[in-house]
């Protein structure tokens, strides 16, 4: 079998909250696993895109390259990370699932939306 292929999901609302500790954590988890992304895979919303709406450039080519069975494995600080409601949680939850994707969060205190599997830290 080959390399694992994944991908990592950042996304912050605000300058408040700087996208770097995000990008660290989230690479240090990748490292532990032994596993590669390379940086074309790292898909950021960094501040200029809210939690509320589903259209963002990062999170729109992340979702291209599953559409394109480009990766096996992404991994998301926590589900709110993703969207900010539940329903869009599981929405894209549901999609990446579909695609035969695991979900990793890195945050352990976190919980998926109702029926989904996920794999936390």
């Amino acid at each position: 079998m080959g390399e694992l292929r994944a991908a990592v999901y950042a996304r912050t609302s605000s300058d408040q909250h700087p996208i770097g500790q995000q990008l660290a954590e989230l690479r240090g988890r990748v490292a532990d696993d032994e596993v590669r992304v390379p940086a074309e895979w790292e898909f950021v919303d960094d501040g200029r895109s809210s939690g509320v709406t589903l259209v963002r450039p990062g999170l729109d080519r992340l979702r291209e390259l599953i559409a394109a069975a480009g990766i096996e494995r992404l991994y998301v600080q926590s589900p709110d990370r993703l969207a900010r409601t539940c329903a869009q949680q599981a929405l894209l939850l549901n999609e990446f699932q579909a695609a035969g994707i695991e979900v990793v969060f890195v945050d352990r205190f976190h919980t998926a939306p109702d029926g989904m599997t996920l794999v936390h830290g």
